[in-house]
């Protein structure tokens, strides 16, 4: 077979197309085999000899994209074992979507193939075949758990460059629309309310714009009914592996206090009178003072209303999926069919922007950055159209 000489490297032609490369790092030889042409050849040894050069050598593997997810989501999990506060930690949630991801639309096409003989093309055949049966947005997610997986194998030394981060991504959609209710709306939507377990929560994401995951996580301890504020510092996550748990807010969300209505206090202070006359096990009738009883450190806002073991549990977290389902029945019998629990947020953030609260304001009491509120929540109005109206009737007075 003919041989041929590089640099510090060679190439041995072993068969028709096919090519060993030897190259040096430290004294020390590394080979590698390539199909294609000599002038395939040439070019990868060319690159090999420069990476060692510069120290960015990289050891041949034969490790395949599926043994890598699996090595990447071990080293994921150790860091949520371990609390390690570095740069691209996630929640157990985020890490079995992550898993869900790539083991349901990658996996089955890529998971054989040696990470390093990925190719940006390979990739994007894949978002190609994905698009034909999936929305937008859950490609976008399948490129962005790629991507992460593979720039972990970047920093690790197996991969000397990220594959998916130079494949084409998905189109960025932006969120889904979602409906702001009118004040006449939620006017009549909190009055088909009251008197039902339920008129706290709604009334209180309406009123703050929290999420729901946000609310069931909500402690005593955070409301101050003096001052008229809440401070919203964690929600809960649904995991397979651990079940319902309280989780911190993402980094850019973080501790935020914000104030409440005072008609929002006062139906606070009316569930934390129902929470302490059943921590002192007495009926609402009973005239009783009630000033030395005391909730547990650890007790809910919003916890779970059935007892445990004949006790109730007040730092039991609710059932999210369960509440979501019964307040979404109750939404259709009002009238509002398609609302979602998620749509009280909107409400919020929009009600707000429509009456000119500043941006930045609205974001930070919602916990969003300012652009995904302004593409997620500032929807069309009637009333926006009516104040326009007016400034443009006043700055025609102003021309004429």
């Amino acid at each position: 077979m003919k041989r041929g000489n590089y640099g510090s490297g060679s190439i041995e032609q072993r068969g028709p197309g096919r090519f060993r490369l030897t190259h040096y790092v430290g004294g020390k030889r590394h080979r590698e085999w390539i199909n294609g042409t000599r002038s395939d050849a040439n070019r990868r040894l060319r690159e090999l000899t420069a990476r060692a050069d510069a120290g960015e050598h990289v050891p041949s593997s034969r490790t395949t994209l599926e043994a890598w997810v699996t090595e990447w989501l071990t080293l994921l999990a150790r860091g949520e074992a371990s609390g390690m506060r570095r740069k691209g930690r996630v929640t157990p949630r985020t890490r079995e979507r992550y898993q869900e991801l790539l083991a349901s639309y990658v996996l089955p096409t890529l998971g054989s193939c040696p990470i390093q003989k990925l190719t940006p093309t390979q990739i994007d055949h894949v978002y190609i075949e994905l698009e034909q049966r999936l929305s937008s947005a859950t490609v976008r997610h399948v490129h962005t758990a790629l991507k992460a997986c593979l720039a972990t194998a970047v920093r690790k030394g197996v991969l000397v460059n990220n594959p998916a981060g130079r494949a084409d991504a998905p189109c960025k959609v932006d969120p889904e629309v979602g409906r702001a209710l009118s004040v006449e709306e939620v006017t009549r939507l909190l009055a088909g309310f009251t008197g039902t377990v339920y008129h706290p929560i709604v009334a209180t994401a309406v009123m703050t714009g929290a999420r729901l995951s946000e609310i069931l996580a909500l402690p005593w301890s955070a409301v101050n009914f003096a001052a008229n504020t809440i401070t919203i510092s964690r929600a809960i996550e649904r995991t397979r592996e651990f079940g319902t748990v309280i989780k911190e807010p993402k980094s850019w969300r973080g501790r935020r206090t914000i104030s409440i209505d005072p008609t929002l206090t006062a139906i606070l202070k009316a569930q934390h009178m129902q929470h302490l006359r059943l921590r002192a096990g007495v009926s609402e009738q009973t005239v009783v003072s009630l000033g030395a009883v005391r909730l547990p450190a650890e007790a809910l806002v919003f916890p779970a209303t059935t007892a445990r073991d004949g006790r109730f549990d007040f730092a039991r977290i609710r059932n999210a999926r369960a509440l979501t389902k019964e307040i979404r029945a109750r939404f259709r019998k009002l009238g509002f069919a398609g609302l979602r629990f998620h749509d009280l947020r909107v409400t919020h953030a929009t009600a707000l922007l429509d009456r000119g609260v500043p941006v930045h304001t609205v974001a930070q009491r919602l916990g969003n950055r300012p652009d995904v509120l302004l593409r997620a929540y500032a929807k069309h109005t009637s009333g926006a159209d009516e104040r326009t109206n007016g400034v443009l009737a006043t700055l025609a007075q102003s021309l004429g």
